[in-house]
């Protein structure tokens, strides 16, 4: 009987990202590990859900090389209560930075980077769904603009909406395909779920290729566990192992050694070898 069915439900830990809101062309944050594992296997009522909150806020030193052609056009009203709320952030006063927010996109609807701003705002307040409304706002305002479709893709994600995850973050990749490795990160993970290991393992690829400095160990597993379920059992030894290298977390390791047992009596039981 075939093993691969298990490798999948041995699945991987929903990526959570900590979300800032950067003045004044913020770009995605970086990666904070997942308190929680999706394990259909173990718990199939979770479906994927995870603890959405950001562990680390931090507000970066530059603007980011994305900007919004919308912000140009910000009138100053709008703009000095954005400028206001991304003080109020900074010094973590969520509810006053939501309140000038919420009145810069007022002032001035077609304000993206605010819009976006106010989803990061949201979210750390672990309001997902209204987050989710302010980066579709700001997806309307500027389509152009990528931050959001990738924050989006994380709310998505967390709520198990693989085939929007996949869909949001594939269109921040066909913006801006050299500098967002996090997008090809959710869009490599939706698209497992989605049982496309072809998509899945070119995305986790991507992620490889791009992150440079290392921030997404997730990949090697995402990448691991696609070629596992295309049947290359040496491929997803190499990877998995490179996983086990790089993951600090106790309760990822736990969950990827499993995975890799499951590849070695997958490759045992195809009469393969896992290793190289």
């Amino acid at each position: 009987m075939s093993l691969l069915p298990s490798i999948l439900l041995l699945a991987v830990a929903l990526p959570v990202f900590a979300q800032k809101a950067p003045p004044p062309a913020p770009k995605p944050a970086g990666p904070t590990p997942a308190q929680a594992i999706y394990d259909p296997l173990r718990d199939p009522a979770r479906n994927g859900m995870a603890d959405s909150r950001a562990n680390a806020v931090a507000i970066p030193k530059d603007a980011g090389e994305t900007i919004s052609i919308t912000t140009l056009a910000a009138p100053p009203e709008a703009r000095a209560a954005y400028e206001k709320g991304v003080r109020a952030y900074g010094k973590r006063r969520w509810q006053d930075a939501q309140k000038n927010l919420e009145k810069a996109v007022a002032a001035y609807p077609q304000y993206a980077v605010a819009w976006y701003s106010l989803g990061v705002c949201l979210w750390v307040q672990d309001k997902q769904g209204d987050a989710a409304a302010a980066y579709r706002h700001s997806v309307e305002a500027d389509p152009k603009y990528p931050p959001p479709y990738v924050q989006l893709a994380a709310v998505q994600l967390n709520a198990g909406k693989w085939q929007d995850a996949a869909d949001s973050s594939g269109g921040a990749i066909r913006l801006d395909p050299l500098h967002l490795p996090e997008a090809y990160l959710y869009n490599a993970t939706a698209n497992l779920q989605l049982l496309k290991f072809d998509a899945a393992e070119r995305s986790a690829r991507e992620v490889l290729r791009l992150d440079t400095e290392q921030k997404y160990p997730k990949a090697e597993q995402l990448l691991g566990l696609a070629l596992a379920n295309e049947k290359d059992y040496a491929g997803a030894r190499s990877h998995l192992t490179a996983y086990l290298g790089r993951e600090k977390n106790p309760t990822e390791l736990a969950l990827a050694r499993q995975q890799l047992a499951i590849v070695e009596e997958a490759a045992s039981a195809a009469g393969q070898t896992a290793a190289h």
